[in-house]
């Protein structure tokens, strides 16, 4: 998860060792953009049997998340394989995977992730095979 491993340190070397945040500057809002998170949940059975509780849940949910630095952008009710699907932003992986871990912990959902990449990104992917 995350960024790529800092190189080993030179023996006798005091350089620190820092994490790089896979931050992309965003020049049409003139802003950081942070990876995006596609998140598929399912109610658990505990999580059907108390669904009415679920729009408080989420309120709750987006402040946890807010706190610890991620944005749940939106949330969709669907229809089919999924209950519902969220696009989530969070500044790397190990910081989406806490705030995820701790949803799932509380035993109302099972999620899966999908990592998004913009139609910019996208384009540079492809264009640089």
């Amino acid at each position: 998860m995350g960024g790529p491993a800092c190189p080993p340190a030179r023996s006798g070397s005091m350089r620190a060792h820092t994490q790089v945040r896979p931050y992309t500057i965003d020049l049409r809002e003139g802003g950081i953009q942070m990876p995006t998170y596609i998140t598929l949940l399912n109610w658990t059975q505990q999580g059907i049997g108390k669904v009415k509780g679920s729009p408080k849940r989420l309120d709750e949910g987006r402040k946890a998340f807010k706190k610890a630095g991620v944005e749940i952008k939106d949330v969709y009710l669907t229809l089919g394989r999924c209950d519902l699907v969220c696009v989530i932003e969070a500044p790397n992986d190990e910081t989406y995977a806490k705030a995820i871990l701790s949803l799932a912990s509380q035993g109302n959902v099972s999620t899966e992730t999908l990592k998004a990449f913009s139609e910019d990104q996208y384009r540079k992917i492809t264009g640089s095979l």
